[in-house]
Order: structure tokens, then sequence, then C-alpha cells
């Protein structure tokens, strides 16, 4: 194990070795100082943040810090992970509608007690051996609206994406603050930074749409989603055709309990125009002229604006209603009779 206490040892063989032994050796005293780090467990303090970025030597730490090839670390908040507004637990489970508003109006948000977790970096230049720190800090949530902590996932997600965008894109995999989280803080912010080139894509700017719309629909104006206007106008065409039937079917119902025939000589033209007496026009659409004239709007309304083939007055229309009637006649007789413990049948002939 190579004593990185002793700076001196390290400086005189530098100086021996060539330019390429030099680099060599770097490589091993990078890797030799992370494994003896790991293995005895050095802890760093965290403190408070000042900035984005401070540099300090290393020191002690409430958390275990674990490298990467990139010989960084991320040192994360001990919040708990029990939190119910958590975007993280709801990742590749889609939640309901209630569900989902309460994770877009009350998500998590750190308070005043947060401790802001922070990506963290050893960086060896020369003789010494400083650490980089770059926290998330309560302005980047302020400023991207669309950002939140997940304590369970320990990092950053874009609750508009997760949320929406399985339906408005057909992208394959979207990486992080989509699937997985956002937890190296070193570029969030610049143009090219995560949060900036994040708020820019396209699939971002449709999921912010398909948000809003779902909030304003959800809690401010349930009466304008589209699924509702479309069931109140289906509702209103099946009111407005219910209407436009009622008076003929009454019609046919008069005729039928009355024993009149329905139809005359002739049962052609239109029943608003033909005023002619002589016609020999049958007792429905006389019936039909009389309703009218004694101020039915409706069924003049409907008689006057309707297409030739979609009036219900014509003699295959009756023949169609009669069966109709007949036959919920007939199911109501039936009903009737097998409701009925006892019943009997009478029986009638003719001489002739």
């Amino acid at each position: 194990m190579i004593n990185f206490k002793t700076l001196q040892c390290k400086q005189e063989l530098m100086k021996a070795w060539s330019n390429n032994e030099k680099i060599a050796l770097y490589l091993r005293l990078r890797f030799e100082k992370a494994r003896y780090l790991a293995t005895e467990e050095i802890q760093l303090v965290s403190s408070s943040p000042t900035s984005p970025t401070s540099l300090t030597s290393s020191s002690a730490s409430s958390s275990l810090l674990h490298f990467n090839a990139s010989n960084s670390s991320v040192v994360t908040s001990p919040t708990s992970n029990s939190c119910k507004n958590d975007i993280g637990l709801y990742i590749g489970k889609p939640p309901s509608d209630e569900q989902k508003y309460e994770l877009l109006t009350c998500h998590f948000e750190p308070d005043n007690e947060f401790i802001w977790p922070y990506k963290e970096r050893l960086i060896i230049t020369g003789e010494k051996t400083i650490t980089e720190k770059r926290y998330l800090k309560q302005s980047h949530l302020n400023e991207f609206k669309w950002l939140k902590y997940s304590p369970s996932q320990k990092g950053l997600f874009c609750i508009a994406c997760v949320r929406f965008t399985v339906s408005t894109t057909r992208v394959s995999s979207y990486g992080k603050l989509v699937e997985i989280p956002l937890d190296d803080y070193k570029h969030l912010l610049g143009k090219h930074g995560d949060l900036i080139l994040h708020q820019k894509t396209n699939y971002h700017l449709d999921c912010m749409v398909k948000m809003e719309n779902f909030l304003y629909i959800y809690s401010k104006k349930p009466e304008a989603s589209v699924e509702l206007l479309m069931d109140k106008r289906l509702q209103k065409e099946i009111a407005e055709n219910r209407a436009r039937l009622k008076p003929i079917i009454e019609t046919i119902l008069l005729c039928g309990r009355q024993n009149f025939p329905l139809r005359g000589h002739r049962d052609d033209g239109d029943v608003l125009t033909n005023n002619d007496s002589s016609s020999k026009e049958g007792n429905f659409r006389a019936l039909l002229r009389y309703r009218i004239e004694g101020g039915d709007t409706a069924l003049k309304c409907h008689l006057g604006t309707c297409n030739k083939n979609a009036s219900y007055v014509s003699k295959t229309a009756q023949n169609e209603l009669i069966s109709i009637i007949g036959n919920l006649i007939l199911k109501q007789v039936i009903e009737e009779v097998k409701s009925a413990q006892f019943y009997s049948i009478l029986l009638d002939e003719t001489g002739n």
C-alpha cells in the first residue's frame, strides 16, 4: 500500500521516470488512493453549501463515500424515503388521476432542515489532492418548476415527462430525468447543462402542455374536458332525436288505440306543404298536420329541416315503428304472464 501522507516519495519517483512512465505511475497512484479510501471507509463531513462549487480537502462525513470509475461520488441527504408524494415511487407504475394530481400539486419539497445533496469528485493536481463539490440548491428547483427531487431515488426527475411522456412520443429511451434520476449535479446549468438541454427537447415541451391541460381540466374547468364535451354533445343529439320522434310515435299509438287505419289512398309528398284535402291521404298524416296547426313546434321544425330520407313519416318508417311498438307490447305481456301465479286463456270463434 502506498503511503500518501508522504508526498516526497511520490515526487522523487515522478522525476526518475520518463514521460510515459510518469503517466502510468500517476494512474496507479489514483487507483491506489481510491482503493485505500474505500477500504478504510473514510467519511467526509458535509457542510452547508455557500456556493454551487466549493473546493475542500478530504474530511469526514456522515455518509459513506463510494467511488466510481471517474473517481467521484454523490453524497445525499439522510431524508426518509417514506414520502407519499414522491415521483420516484411511481416510475413505471402509472397512478390514478387523483394520485397524478396530488403528485403534480403537492410533491415533496425540501424544507429548511433538508440537507442538500452534492456531487463530489477528487482532483489530483500536482502535489495536492482536493475535493470538488457541486451542490443541488433550492434555486435550481425554483427556476425549473418541473424539476422535483425524489427522496426514494435520491435524484432529480422531470415530473411532467415522467407522467406524460409515454402518451406523447414514441421515443423508446429517455434516460435521466425521465426513466432514471439525475444525481450528477456538476452540469445542471449553462448552455450545455443537463436541465437546459432537457428543457429544449420536443417531448418535454409536449409533456408540459399535456400537464397544464390536465391540471386545468382536473382542478378548474372539469366541464372543459374533451371527453365531457363530446359526451354532452352526444347526449344533446340523442335528446333532440327523441324529441323529433316523440310526436310521430304518439300519433301511431293514437291510431292504434282508436283502431284508425294509418295510410290512405296517397301518403306521399311533404306534410307541411301538401294541404289539398282531396289527396285522400291517411289518418296518420292528417293527425300530424293537425298537431302542427295546434302549435307543435318540435314536429314542425323536424319536418321543415330534415332530409327526405330522415322524416320518419314514410310508409316504410311507419311499418318499422309499428313493428318496434308491437315487440315492446308483446314483451310487456310476456313479463306480466311470467310474474302472475295463475292466468287463464279465453278462446273464441266465429261462425264464418
